[in-house]
């Protein structure tokens, strides 16, 4: 009897459950990296209002945050008497946008603190990735001027 060469019908099936497994393994790698991603930026923007608040405190003014695009990232500015203090480069896959909690994505939103710590201007801060189906939302309170990072949320579409 003669032995054919070639594979078994078992060993075709068992490299494509190890093909299978190893995708499902990088995609889901994929996915915490971009929410670390995301988190990170989430934390840096809540320090940078803290830091922005306590700026307008100390030194008697008011300080604004405002987003601007310079090739193709967006860029956080703070601004303190008319000059920009402080610069953010947002890494490329992530997009941010500051608006408020009726429109997140209104374009032109400032959000800007007096002197007594109290945002004369509040406002939502919403972080998208380019390619995770998933956003992260943070908010400036009226009046306190509390910082709050909710969880992910799925991201229905809308502006890319």
């Amino acid at each position: 009897m003669k032995v054919g060469k070639g594979f078994t019908l078992m060993e075709m099936v068992v490299v494509i459950a190890i093909i299978g497994i190893m995708s499902i393994g990088v995609v889901s790698g994929s996915q915490i990296l971009y929410k670390r991603q995301m988190e990170d930026v989430a934390k840096e923007v809540q320090l940078i209002v803290e830091v922005m608040q306590q700026e307008a405190a100390l030194r008697n003014i008011q300080c604004r945050l405002m987003k601007t695009a310079r090739a193709s990232q967006d860029v956080l500015l703070v601004e303190a008497e008319g000059r920009i203090e402080k610069e953010y480069v947002i890494p490329s896959p992530i997009k941010l946008y500051i608006g408020t909690e009726s429109n997140p994505f209104a374009s032109g939103k400032v959000i800007s603190f007096n002197q007594d710590l109290s945002p004369s201007n509040s406002g939502t801060i919403t972080i998208r990735h380019q390619t995770f189906p998933y956003k992260l939302k943070m908010t400036v309170r009226p009046v306190t001027g509390l910082v709050t990072i909710y969880p992910f949320e799925k991201d229905e579409g809308g502006i890319r």
